[in-house]
């Protein structure tokens, strides 16, 4: 029969199983945080589409329109862009 001490082989083990359990859990998180906030941040990153749903080149050509900027500063945009 087994006594009750509990310092076998086997609590070893299952402490071991659970600490390894635990790191990939916290691996998958950082993985899953990661490939969310990674797809938002690239499509950020390259201006395709600002959060009006306008381009780079059509927030240029609007603030030219409504003379926020000059001509100068709107060929330097469109240089740029």
């Amino acid at each position: 029969m087994m006594s009750g001490g509990g310092s076998g082989g086997g609590t070893v083990l299952w402490w071991v199983l659970v600490v390894v359990v635990v790191i990939a859990v916290a691996v998958a998180i950082v993985f899953l945080v990661r490939a969310l906030g990674g797809s938002q941040g690239a499509q950020r990153g390259q201006g395709t589409v600002t959060s009006g749903g306008e381009s780079p080149r059509d927030v240029a050509k609007r603030r030219y329109a409504s003379g926020e900027i000059d001509r100068e500063q709107y060929d330097q945009l469109m240089k740029d862009l």
